[in-house]
């Protein structure tokens, strides 16, 4: 991590009350750089494509190996309490000139 970013880091953890999102928004905008999300991991794997890549492993797979991999999709993407999709969250940064990154178009 560059020197400069370390001092941001140490600046904005040093304000009480500060949030991660006030700390994202600071680290952004001091360094001219574009964000990108929050979005929920359940979400933007979904715009990757996890569910066609998860019909795709599952081809040729016996009903046990199936079951398991749909187990495992909906662990990754699932909206429950034992999911994971809902609980976490996504954010990216990136060059101001960049387009949208993968799994954060609208």
């Amino acid at each position: 991590m560059s020197t400069r970013v370390e001092r941001l880091f140490e600046q904005a953890l040093s304000l009480p009350g500060l949030s991660r999102a006030a700390l994202a928004d600071r680290l952004v905008e001091s360094l001219g750089a574009r964000t990108h999300g929050p979005l929920t991991q359940g979400a933007f794997l979904t715009r990757l494509g996890i569910e066609v890549r998860a019909a795709r492993l599952k081809t040729g797979k016996d009903a046990d190996a199936a079951r398991a991999i749909d187990t495992a999709l909906m662990r990754l993407i699932g909206s429950g309490r034992a999911e994971m999709g809902e609980l976490f969250k996504v954010i990216a940064f990136s060059h101001p000139t960049l387009r949208t990154l993968p799994g954060f178009e609208s």
